[in-house]
């Protein structure tokens, strides 16, 4: 199956109460030398997009050196959070992204809105911008793929997501320097351990 846009696969929370529950076993840790702040995931999404897995997860911020230790903000970010987009911990993944870098001094499925044009953005917006950039990372690598540009370990990756979403055994052309589908099966996504 080819997934034309997104598909929200999993997600998981964590309540306010967790949160704090980690703070405070964070600083029964705390030693000096440690820093009295960091980050902790709120939620993480698991999506699909033609076949390839990524994650948008949502970090809390937080400061041991405040009275409510969640009410801290880096750089001021609205609600204390921004959003993170990365790949899975898998080594092929890895070995995608260890390519894109050398090769295109890129950072394929990573990327976060911690930076100052994101300080007032609802959460909902940075989402948009996070699976934007990882639709455009994944099509980048198809187009790649069916220009024979990648090595053969990741081609064979890429093949094997191919054959493991699709009935059909050529889905994927380059026309136009565009990606286009030429043929949809309509199957329920493969369910990936997530």
């Amino acid at each position: 199956m080819i997934i034309l846009k997104s598909q929200l696969i999993g997600r998981t929370e964590v309540s306010d109460e967790e949160l704090r529950d980690k703070v405070k076993e964070y600083e029964a840790k705390w030693r000096f030398g440690m820093s009295r702040g960091g980050y902790l995931i709120k939620w993480d999404e698991v999506y699909l997009y033609r076949g390839f897995r990524y994650h948008i997860m949502c970090l809390k911020h937080f400061s041991l050196n405040l009275d409510d230790p969640l009410s801290y903000s880096v750089g001021d970010m609205k609600y204390g959070m921004h959003l993170v987009l990365e790949h899975p911990k898998d080594p092929r993944y890895e070995e995608i992204n260890s390519f894109m870098f050398y090769k295109y001094d890129w950072d394929w499925l990573w990327n976060d809105t911690l930076h100052d044009k994101y300080r007032n953005w609802e959460l909902d917006s940075m989402r948009a911008v996070l699976i934007e950039r990882a639709e455009e990372d994944i099509d980048f690598l198809l187009k790649l793929y069916n220009r024979g540009l990648l090595p053969k370990k990741i081609k064979n990756f890429v093949e094997n997501i191919m054959a493991e979403n699709s009935r059909a055994p050529q889905v994927m052309l380059v026309l136009d320097d565009e990606l286009t589908c030429v043929e949809v099966s309509l199957v329920e996504p493969h369910r990936h351990n997530l």
